[in-house]
């Protein structure tokens, strides 16, 4: 008799383990669930940071103190069901949200494998790990964000409208709006497939879940339709409004399935359309139907938000993890391609064996290769962690706090919403009503943003002096192309003249005389080299010595110096470098616009580039010229690169190119 046993294949077995085999096969998916959360609650356990940033830190806090302000459990960007039913959890913290998830995620898995047993695909207790091991949706997993929720009523409707409880199944997809906004457009794909099912009733039933918490929402905002006239993102938003590529999350799909699963999910859906047009009409039905509640919804999401983002409507960023939602359809999808895959590839046992162990191993590594685990706080988050930190040992947390990041009050762990004893800063023109002695830490993220509030408003601010500022250790830029900083200012009581410039320009200055440098290489162009070439050598305009280097207009690329970073390693997690070098522009670079690259080879997030065109250069002389940029040393095998990327065509000179290492006296 042929079963199937744990995560091996189909084969022959002695009667004898017959009830054993039997009792495996029932709980494997049971036991896969225990071994996924205990997996999922060590990793949550071990990560400082969360995915999400500041927005899984908003959604914490909204449903933190939900009981407190019972407004907030119909806050439209909060989303009022994510509220509602994560506010219990989030009263033992943060790591109580990321505990709701993990076990919505689990859940949602489990709901999953039971779809794919009721639609009669093999081996279904695969899809538990290609829901859960899918690198989107374990990225997700511990955090604050409503995506999960939001695929927990997706496919608990689905599992409803397979099982037949097709009232039921109505009821729960009608509050998916409310989980997620987006989830407006799922509900005519339902509408459609009870009429394709003949059963009208359940249709009356789609709008329960939107009558039912509009009522109630009634009470708060004294307007039955407030779920639309109190939505967060305008059709135009004012600060959200930068278009992206069409296609941004097709070619970004890697990241969202990963490779294997990826190839999968489009073999699933390709031999789903391949049974559209089956002979049998009963195979030809059945596929109908599954492939309208689960790929449609898949492929509907993906449209709409390339949509959104290609226009930029709705605020739309092209946050790759919007697509978490339908991820868990997609797992379906792709269980249907392995099955595909092995009824065409495998003739026997063995073959079966190789196959399944070889999938399971490639999805599982896939997701821990396209993500590393565990999550660690990035850069915004440190530096304000950092700042919060000072602002402690300063003995200043209890004034009043003023932040324009809400990760302030997070790593303060303070009410956010209690305007006693924090504000969050939104305007210029409230700026000055804040008690006097408050402290404002401000950041360049969300300071000229989301709240308005740019730095220069507070640095010529008579009301607010300098304290501190910030920085990433690794220079990046952040949200509007503004550098990344954290500053700190107290609010005077009486309001006089303070020099923040020249007060911020005291604290780079002590920081820099924190540092010394140390000689990497150079080009004096004095002498013929594999790079330097005669013809480019000239004697037209030189700075020192008895040659300068011309750049002439059809050269696209300037003398290049490589080292590798083993080489110049100081012993630190990052190193800062400083390239120095003198140009003689003919014309202005604005017409001639040229580049200063300092850059890891094999780094994506280790290029840092300086317009001259920026920096107001003077034409027919020499201009000296520093650019210094912070790199990670965590691949000593790579190769650092600084040279000269001429995106312009006219000729211009250069001399004295040096690299130095600024490291800690």
């Amino acid at each position: 008799m042929k079963i199937q046993f744990l995560l091996t294949f189909e084969t022959e077995i002695p009667r004898r383990t017959m009830k054993q085999s039997t009792f495996t096969e029932r709980h494997l998916p049971w036991i896969l669930i225990l071994l996924i959360f205990c997996l999922l609650s060590v990793v949550s356990l071990l990560s400082e940071g969360h995915y999400g940033g500041a927005d899984s830190v908003n959604h914490y806090f909204i449903s933190r103190y939900a009981f407190q302000y019972p407004r907030l459990f119909f806050d439209t960007w909060g989303r009022p069901l994510f509220n509602i039913l994560s506010a219990p959890f989030a009263q033992f913290g943060f790591g109580g949200v990321k505990f709701f998830n993990i076990l919505l995620g689990c859940m949602t898995a489990f709901l999953s494998f039971l779809i794919g047993k009721k639609i009669n695909l093999s081996r279904p207790y695969l899809i538990i790990l290609f829901v859960v091991f899918t690198p989107m949706y374990f990225l997700m997993l511990p955090t604050a964000l409503t995506e999960i929720l939001f695929g927990f009523i997706l496919v608990l409707s689905v599992y409803l409208f397979f099982r037949g409880n097709f009232i039921l199944s109505a009821v729960v997809i009608g509050f998916l709006p409310f989980a997620r906004s987006e989830g407006i457009v799922l509900i005519p794909v339902f509408f459609l497939a009870f009429l394709f099912k003949r059963r009208f009733t359940p249709i009356l039933f789609l709008l329960t879940g939107f009558i039912i918490l509009s009522a109630i929402g009634t009470f708060v905002f004294k307007d039955f339709f407030w779920i639309i006239s109190h939505s967060p993102y305008p059709l135009h938003h004012p600060i959200y409004k930068e278009k992206g590529p069409l296609l941004h999350f097709v070619i970004n799909s890697r990241l969202i399935f990963g490779v294997p699963l990826l190839f999968l999910f489009l073999l699933g859906t390709g031999t789903y359309l391949k049974e559209l047009f089956s002979k049998d009409r009963v195979k030809r039905s059945s596929s109908f139907i599954e492939s309208w509640v689960i790929i449609v919804p898949v492929f509907l999401f993906f449209a709409v938000h390339s949509v959104l983002y290609w226009k930029a409507l709705f605020g739309s960023m092209g946050l790759l993890r919007v697509i978490t939602g339908v991820l868990p359809l997609a797992a379906i999808l792709s269980l249907k391609g392995f099955e595909y895959l092995e009824r065409t590839l495998t003739w026997n046992a063995h073959q079966r064996r190789i196959l399944l162990y070889t999938t399971i191993g490639l999805v599982v590594i896939t997701n821990f290769v396209v993500y590393s685990y565990p999550v660690k706080l990035g850069p915004e988050e440190l530096t304000v962690k950092k700042a919060v930190g000072w602002v402690k040992e300063a003995k200043l947390s209890h004034h009043q706090i003023i932040f324009t990041d809400l990760d302030v009050p997070f790593f303060m762990d303070i009410d956010p919403y209690n305007d006693k004893r924090c504000t969050h800063q939104y305007f210029l023109k409230y700026l000055n009503d804040h008690a006097d002695s408050s402290v404002f830490i401000w950041d360049a993220h969300f300071g000229p943003n989301e709240s308005f509030v740019p730095l220069d408003s507070l640095m010529r601010n008579p009301n607010y002096k300098l304290l501190n500022l910030f920085h990433p250790a690794i220079e990046m830029k952040t949200l509007g192309g503004y550098p990344y900083e954290v500053y700190v200012f107290y609010k005077v009581r009486h309001p006089r003249f303070s020099d923040n410039g020249h007060i911020r320009d005291s604290i780079i200055n002590q920081e820099e005389n924190s540092f010394k440098t140390r000689y990497i290489d150079g080009i004096t162009f004095e002498r013929i080299t594999k790079n330097i070439k005669e013809d480019h050598r000239s004697t037209d305009f030189i700075f020192s010595g008895k040659y300068a280097y011309k750049l002439a207009g059809e050269d696209q690329y300037g003398p290049e110096i490589e080292k590798k970073l083993s080489g110049i390693s100081v012993g630190r997690q990052i190193i800062i470098i400083r390239a120095t070098l003198y140009v003689y522009p003919l014309v202005s670079f604005k017409e001639n616009p040229t580049d200063l690259v300092i850059s890891l080879k094999r780094r994506s997030d280790g290029y840092h580039a300086l317009k001259f065109e920026e920096l107001g250069l003077k034409t027919n002389q020499w201009n000296k010229v520093v650019f210094q940029a912070t790199l990670p040393l965590d691949n000593p095998s790579d190769r650092l690169t600084v040279y000269l990327w001429h995106r312009g065509k006219q000729a211009l000179y250069i001399d004295n190119l040096k690299v130095e290492a600024v490291v800690p006296k």
